[in-house]
């Protein structure tokens, strides 16, 4: 052994170690040697002496969240290098028989004149503490058992034939870490388990060094012959055991035994050498699961292979969302432009586009990171006057409290008359809001007064009383402008800041803020005076936001609700948005804690909830979402501590947003972004006290911003950018298929010339259910612009009504044709009725219901996720349907009841054909009955087993109306007619024949116009001579087809 490997006198290599294979560098290792959890340092080289196949420097693959290392299959990064898997192994022991062990191939043992051997070892849970395991055994030549390390009940080891036992005992079945050190010089030896020193000492005899070019072998003791003793052979398990020629200081142990990356490689014999050396029935496994629970984290391995790639390809600063724009990522030293947001459609055109600028720097550790963006580009023009106009007179010297409600004022303008579509517009009226906020604050409560005696001029700061006046107009300032921001129309806008949430967040910190502002001018007015307790509460209502702040004497105060039943009546307040109720905390207070008065502030949002969603926008979740209108409570009461965190719980009670197949209702309130902390919804502190699938009622300990979460299974759901899926293909499909079908049943009677009254009913049904199909097939997702979404909501609900009235028609229709039929048996059935009175009921008493629910109910009539009628009102559609429904059942009832009473009267062909339309026109009911409920259930629930029902019974519903149509009699009797003329007009045809066959088809008056004025005179005579034969024919024909008519309704 050289000077040069002394412990003590190595250094720690801060820059790279290199092997050579062919004369060529392969692996450089990084910088500091990672140190393992405990901050170990170590002052050894250990990784010089590592084979360079084990190790090699990653691919650096630059990720938007900083870089990631690419090993390549069979390795990963370990914090420093790329290492092989097979690295951290262990070489499995089972059991002494059949034999088995491992020996050191590949390199000889060389002499050595002292040693350090570094392994981790665990005993089998079989362990026999009365038999001796031998785990190392070294001989060279006929020199048995020179270096032995075993363990029965205790850990012994041989050197030079001179046996020590030591004070070490391993645990069974648990990693233990040994490091036995020895010198030649002066025959000093060491042992250590788990880092600690258990045995020391020096004998004479170990002052010699051992001889090289010997057998090493692991799990036996040293064999004389051929065969090993399988009696002392080792059970259990070994690992990362290395040899090195020198003796290891105490700190390079305890590094060895803390280090993750395992860098460390014995320069006599090392762990991989022994992977070519298994004999027998030996197992090696990996990993090892010695560090399992100590070991680098995920966050450790990203930050060191970021620096490691950082100094091989150069800083760059991790992809950033701020100021609502994603900054992707960048090299440091470099400035990122990135278009203004609400510019999309103006990609295409040849308009110049407004950038956002930002600067990536670079810092003395060689990390990039973000500069403040430059973002004023991106304001919309009048805002940015406004927001100018602001700066400017919050930097003047005259800043008083009219300024500040004047520029209040110019924000409430500027949100009446303008519609937000730019997330960067919205996030400036905040901040905007929020900056006349605490302004207000602090001209409100100090100002400058200024005066001259002579020559001198002096100043004083002094209170400024701000009246509950005042007070009371900038509430109802601030609370409009809010208001204004919070419409719907300004969804677009909300919809696009980034990240999801964050928007809401500073909007609420800007209204804590103002709440705050407005309890405390209240508070130092009555404490001067100026303001009774009982006429101090300011209170403001407006659509999408509601606010008071009330006083309340500690003498008197047994609880608080908001709003109370008077404020709903006398402020016109909503009542689907839920309550709030601070129950009397001060009974259980000490009485010298309590004020003589304090204040709360509440607030209520009917839409907030969709801007502050408990996930990113972009990722569907159905579980822990915000579904409910968002409530706030706070509590001032100078320094009281039990306001903070109340004895009694805050208790709220809220509607659910959506109610269909929701579960696991959460109470939740908010905790506000930070320097340390995004914004979250939490369950801390709050509790469920009930809920019935429509509301809940919920408990908080601390005063704050709540709501209600739940899972949203409903596959219609959705609380993103994204839109549900409305139509599949297969809805397509059938809704086109039964408009064809439709078309075709009104191109068939068209050709036909059919002039009946229940023809004209059945054209104008295949009119109204082809029209209804169409609309709800192109109409139903044309949310993208919202006049012509509003347009198809309205079609789509005259339409589905007409079809329902037209139903009704046919069945009038029937109960007239029945009853006139009873008391004028030869009359034609089908022309009884007026059908003026069709026609109204039919096309324009739809129209004037639909009309009506349109004028009554506004923007309220509109769903927001499909051009339909939203839920909230689907009584619209339902009612006036069930309400025809019922009338056209009640008719069918009385035209049975009719024809069963009368059915004498009539003819047998008659009473079937009867029979048949009354059949008819239930199925015909019924199926487009079931078909619109599938239409409307595949709207309401996503499930594409639903789209493919309402698919199959939209067909089935038009199959049935055109075949029921096909065999109508004027129909079969004008298509039957054409078929004979054409038979007529063949040479060879018998026309006495012919002529009686025409004349037997010719039913109506319009076949026998057509047909009977072609023939000549004489053969009109022939046909009246066999009349009754003709009658018996035809009455035959009429029986047989009836009947297939009642099979087909039958079907």
């Amino acid at each position: 052994m050289t000077n040069g490997r002394r412990a003590g006198h190595f250094e720690r290599v801060q820059g790279t170690f290199c092997g050579v294979g062919a004369g060529i560098l392969v692996i450089c290792v990084l910088g500091l040697f990672c140190v393992g959890r405990h901050g170990a340092s170590a002052a050894t080289d250990f990784a010089s002496a590592c084979h360079t196949s084990y190790y090699n420097s990653p691919k650096c693959i630059d990720h938007p969240d900083g870089y990631g290392c690419e090993c390549g299959s069979g390795f990963h990064w370990n914090t420093e290098m790329c290492m092989s898997t097979a690295i951290d192994s262990r070489l499995e022991f089972k059991q002494k028989r059949p034999i088995r062990y491992t020996l050191l191939l590949g390199k000889g043992f060389p002499q050595v004149k002292a040693f350090t051997i570094v392994y981790w070892i665990r005993l089998s849970k079989n362990h026999n503490s009365s038999e001796n395991g031998t785990i190392l055994s070294y001989k060279q030549g006929t020199r048995f058992d020179i270096m032995q390390m075993g363990v029965d009940h205790r850990l012994w080891f041989r050197l030079h034939d001179r046996v020590k036992y030591t004070r070490i005992v391993l645990p069974v079945g648990e990693w233990a870490h040994v490091a036995w050190t020895w010198n030649a010089e002066d025959g000093t030896w060491k042992l250590y388990w788990n880092t600690q020193e258990v045995n020391s000492g020096r004998r004479s005899a170990f002052r010699k060094p051992v001889p090289g070019g010997g057998e090493f072998v692991l799990g036996q003791a040293s064999r004389e012959a051929f065969e090993f003793d399988s009696n002392v052979a080792f059970v259990g398990d070994l690992a990362h055991l290395h040899v090195w020629d020198f003796v290891m200081s105490h700190a390079d142990i305890v590094h060895l035994n803390t280090s993750c990356t395992f860098m460390y490689c014995g320069n006599v014999a090392q762990w991989a050498d022994f992977r070519s050396g298994t004999r027998g029935a030996m197992r090696m496994r990996w990993p090892s699961g010695i560090l399992k629970d100590k070991c680098k984290t995920a966050v450790e391995e990203a930050d060191t292979c970021n620096k490691h790639c950082s100094l091989t390809i150069g800083a760059q600063c991790n992809e950033d969302i701020v100021e609502n724009i994603v900054w992707e990522r960048t090299k440091a030293v470099n400035y990122l432009n990135v278009s203004c947001p609400g510019q999309e459609n103006m990609e295409a055109s040849n308009i110049t586009l407004e950038n956002a600028t930002r600067l990536c720097d670079q810092t003395a550790q060689n990390d990039g990171i973000w500069e403040k963006p430059f973002i004023d580009k991106c304001i919309s023009q009048d805002l940015m006057e406004i927001k100018d106009k602001v700066k400017r007179a919050f930097k003047g010297p005259d800043l008083n409290e009219s300024i500040v409600f004047y520029l209040a004022e110019l924000l409430l303008n500027h949100t009446i008359n303008n519609v937000y579509t730019n997330p960067i517009d919205v996030a400036t009226v905040i901040d905007l809001l929020a900056l006349i906020v605490d302004t207000q604050d602090e001209v409100a409560v100090l100002q400058e007064k200024k005066w001259r005696e002579g020559r001198n001029l002096y100043a004083q700061t002094v209170n400024v009383v701000r009246t509950k006046e005042e007070t009371k107009n900038f509430t109802e300032v601030i609370i409009r402008t809010v208001d204004n921001l919070l419409s719907r129309r300004n969804d677009v806008g909300w919809n696009a800041t980034k990240p999801a949430g964050v928007e809401g967040d500073n909007l609420l910190s800007a209204l804590e803020a103002f709440a705050r502002t407005v309890a405390k001018t209240i508070e130092y007015n009555i404490h001067i005076g100026m303001l009774d307790v009982n006429d101090a509460s300011i209170s403001e209502a407006r659509g999408n936001i509601e606010f008071k702040v009330d006083v309340h004497m500690s003498n008197v105060f047994r609880g608080y609700t908001y709003p109370s039943s008077l404020e709903r009546k006398m402020m016109g307040m909503l009542n689907n948005i839920g309550e709030i109720r601070l129950p009397n905390i001060l009974k259980s207070q000490n009485a010298s804690l309590i004020p003589a008065f304090f204040l709360t502030a509440s607030f209520r949002f009917k839409h907030l909830a969709m801007y502050l969603p408990n996930h990113d926008l972009l990722t569907k979740s159905k579980e822990d979402n915000v579904n409910t209108p968002i409530i706030t409570l706070y509590v001032y009461a100078g320094d009281a501590p039990f306001f903070r965190n109340l004895s009694s719980p805050i208790v709220f009670k809220v509607p659910f947003l959506d109610t269909f197949n929701i579960s696991n209702p959460e109470c939740v309130r908010i905790r506000h972004s930070s320097l340390s902390a995004e914004w979250r919804w939490l369950r801390d502190d709050c509790h469920l006290d009930w809920q019935d699938g429509i509301s809940a009622q919920c408990g908080c300990y601390i005063p704050g911003v709540y709501a209600i979460t739940t899972d949203m299974y409903n596959d219609n759901w959705d609380k993103g950018e994204k839109r549900p899926i409305l139509m599949n293909a297969a809805s397509y499909i059938g809704c086109a298929l039964s408009a064809l079908l439709c078309l075709a049943t009104l191109a068939i009677h068209l050709y036909c010339k059919t002039s009946s009254a229940i023809a004209s009913l059945h054209k104008n049904l295949a009119l109204s259910i082809f029209f209804s199909q169409i609309v709800f097939m192109i109409g139903i997702d044309r949310y993208e612009n919202q006049v012509v979404c509003e347009v198809f909501a309205v079609l789509i609900h005259y339409f589905v009504l007409s079809t329902y009235s037209w139903l009704m028609n046919e069945t009038f229709n029937l109960y007239t044709t029945v009853t006139y039929s009873a008391h004028a048996q030869h009359q034609d059935l089908s022309d009884s009725g007026s059908f003026l009175r069709y026609t109204f009921l039919g096309w324009i008493l739809p129209g004037v219901f639909v009309g009506a629910f349109v004028g009554s109910q506004g923007e309220s009539y509109y769903a927001k996720d499909m051009c339909w009628i939203a839920w909230d009102n689907l009584w619209l559609f339902v009612g006036p349907t069930l309400g025809i429904v019922t009338v056209a059942i009640m008719v069918l009832i009385l035209t049975a009841k009719e024809h069963n009473e009368n059915s004498y009267t009539k003819s047998e062909k008659t009473n079937k054909v009867l029979t048949i339309q009354m059949k008819g026109m239930w199925t015909q009911i019924i199926l487009v009955t079931v078909n619109w409920s599938f239409a409307f259930l595949s709207l309401k629930m996503h499930d594409s087993i639903i789209k493919y029902l309402y698919a199959l019974m939209n067909v089935l519903q038009a199959m049935f109306f055109t075949v029921f149509n096909l065999l109508h009699e004027e129909i079969r009797n004008v298509l039957k007619a054409n078929e004979k003329l054409k038979t007529l007009s063949t040479p060879g045809i018998d026309p006495e024949v012919d002529e009686r066959s025409i004349d037997s088809f010719a039913s109506t008056p319009l076949v026998e116009k057509d047909i009977k004025d072609s023939l000549p005179l004489e053969k009109k005579r022939g046909g009246r001579e066999k009349k009754s034969q003709i009658e018996a024919s035809s009455e035959e024909e009429i029986e047989r087809e009836g009947s297939d008519c009642e099979m087909i309704t039958s079907l």
